[in-house]
């Protein structure tokens, strides 16, 4: 029986010494495997964590390999490089302007067009955002999680991104350039016209098709084809224009013309103001045109809007705010509010239509809009306003004439306005239009190849010193543009500003928390605008001007002009 214990005994020691080592070889086997993953680990982030992290390192503050815009490589540069680049482009562009041809007539038109006389008279005919491309750009494999945007920059490294062009084209501007120049080779159809012999009798003209150049189609080949390396000349075609009312069509009318001349006067009215125009006058307002295919008797707004721009001169107001001036802290000149007025010429000239052909009216008032002042008379107490907060000065001296009086209407007429707390001010706004009925003066502007004379000369004067005025202040600039070149005017460089209704425009917020009373005065050739009101504290820092990309004028052109004689 011992023997038999004995040898189980033994039989169980050499089992669990066989289990011991079974325990030992599936842990030394676990071991090995851990340190397989981990050398693999290892192996994984060496060979791929690591060039991943050093190629974002690398590519930290730069574009990430493979982007472009419209065609242009900007990858491995920064932000201020890819600026630099693009602008490159963009200055080869604006040297070469754009290009239109119409049979063998052509144009080169710049990509700013400026006034010879006054270089206020500026505006720009196309212009490119290239920050707005350069972030876009930027933003290629940064703004998605980190598995996104490895996938994008391994796309763009592979594929090539392409970062569309952003631009505004001035369309209206750009047709008015084209048709001061082509529309001498444009035969515009014409309708049978209403016309008059010595003796009163009523001739009616033949109608007469023709044909324009195509504009529209020309602009949008222009925009199918920009880009920043080479924009193609663009050939005009013309298309047929199209008489809408014809002679026989006018004649079965005559009836209707010898009635409406039957009334001997009609009377427009305003206010306590009255305008009688008898027949021989209005007679020679009297057209057709077609509503819904109908013939229509009417007065034709080509032919009354001579008449409305007559009336306009005695009718037209530009609102007056009620006015403080400042002496010594105390207001020293009053001026009541005014509302301002203007002639309704769309909604006159339909109301007239209406009532003179539908009623027979002879009576007609006139539709007139009222502009209430941005300051009433019963708001100029209790402004807040206390002390000068900023000043804004610029010297006129060597203007001409009409810009000289162009400054000095358009201070008048600033002068006295009252900006609102949180009110964000524009200086196209305030002075409103810019017209002769308005006080204004022309000056000559360039738009293509030819010179002619547009109204406003010198308001870029006026958008530089209130620019100052605002800056030196420290108010918040919301819109800003500086001149296209170097103006000696606006001396130091850098702290300009253009305008251009609607845009480029100067504005800028009034945070102050109170109101801003403008005050202006002219002493010689220096011009100043006050910003009165109540300072917070706050401090303002200009720094001195950096000049760069500097260029010297061109060599001069020489463009005939036929409508002058030899000499």
């Amino acid at each position: 029986m011992d023997k038999f214990i004995k040898k189980i005994t033994g039989l169980i020691g050499e089992v669990k010494s066989v289990i011991k080592k079974e325990k030992e070889e599936k842990q030394k086997r676990r071991l090995i495997v851990v340190l397989t993953v981990f050398i693999v680990a290892l192996l994984f982030f060496a060979l791929i964590a690591v060039p991943i992290y050093a190629y974002e390192t690398i590519y930290q503050i730069k574009v990430y390999p493979g982007v472009y815009v419209e065609g242009i490589n900007i990858s491995g540069l920064t932000k201020e490089q890819a600026i630099d680049k693009l602008n490159q482009h963009v200055d080869n562009l604006k040297d070469r302007g754009l290009n239109f041809r119409y049979k063998n007539q052509k144009l080169n038109v710049g990509l700013t067009v400026v006034s010879p006389e006054d270089p206020d008279l500026a505006f720009p005919i196309l212009a490119f955002n290239n920050e707005k491309m350069v972030e876009a750009a930027f933003s290629v494999g940064r703004d998605n999680n980190l598995g996104i945007n490895l996938f994008n920059q391994l796309h763009a490294l592979l594929n090539k991104k392409e970062i569309k062009l952003d631009y505004k084209l001035n369309e209206p501007e750009l047709i008015k350039v084209l048709k001061d120049r082509y529309q001498e080779f444009e035969e515009p159809s014409e309708n049978a016209q209403i016309n008059f012999a010595p003796d009163g009798k009523i001739i009616i003209t033949q109608e007469k098709n023709g044909f324009e150049i195509n504009y529209d189609k020309g602009i949008k080949e222009l925009k199918e084809n920009l880009n920043l390396i080479s924009i193609n000349s663009i050939d005009f075609e013309t298309v047929r224009s199209i008489a809408k009312v014809t002679k026989p069509e006018a004649e079965s009318q005559q009836a209707l013309i010898t009635q409406a001349l039957q009334t001997p006067m009609i009377t427009l009215l305003y206010d306590d103001k009255k305008w009688e125009i008898k027949n021989e006058e209005f007679k020679n307002w009297l057209g057709f045109s077609k509503e819904n295919g109908n013939m229509v008797l009417e007065f034709t707004e080509e032919k009354i809007q001579p008449k409305f721009d007559e009336l306009g001169q005695e009718i037209n107001f530009i609102a007056q705010n009620a006015k403080f001036v400042f002496a010594d802290g105390k207001v020293t000149e009053f001026q009541p509010g005014k509302i301002g007025l203007e002639l309704n010429t769309q909604t006159s000239r339909i109301k007239i239509n209406q009532e003179f052909f539908n009623s027979q009216q002879v009576e007609i008032q006139l539709n007139v809009d009222e502009t209430e002042p941005l300051v009433k008379t019963a708001d100029v107490n209790d402004m807040g306003i206390k002390e000068l907060i900023g000043v804004g000065q610029s010297d006129f001296a060597g203007s001409s004439n009409n810009r000289v009086k162009n400054i000095k209407n358009a201070a008048n007429h600033l002068n006295g306005t009252l900006i609102k707390p949180g009110e964000e001010f524009s200086l196209v706004e305030s002075i409103g239009d810019v017209t002769a009925a308005t006080g204004y003066f022309p000056e000559y502007v360039i738009k293509g190849d030819r010179t002619i004379q547009e109204y406003g000369g010198g308001l870029c004067q006026i958008a530089t010193t209130v620019f100052r005025a605002a800056l030196y202040s420290g108010l918040s600039i919301t819109e800003r543009k500086n001149h296209s070149y170097m103006v000696s005017y606006y001396y130091p460089n850098g702290m300009d500003a253009t305008i251009y209704g609607p845009h480029p425009d100067l504005r800028f917020v009034n945070d102050t928390g109170h109101n801003i009373l403008v005050q202006t005065r002219i002493e010689g050739t220096y011009i100043y605008f006050e910003f009165w009101g109540t300072s917070d504290g706050r401090q303002v820092e200009i720094t001195d001007p950096e000049t760069y990309n500097w260029r010297g004028a061109g060599e001069p052109r020489y463009i005939e002009n036929p409508n002058l004689a030899p000499g």
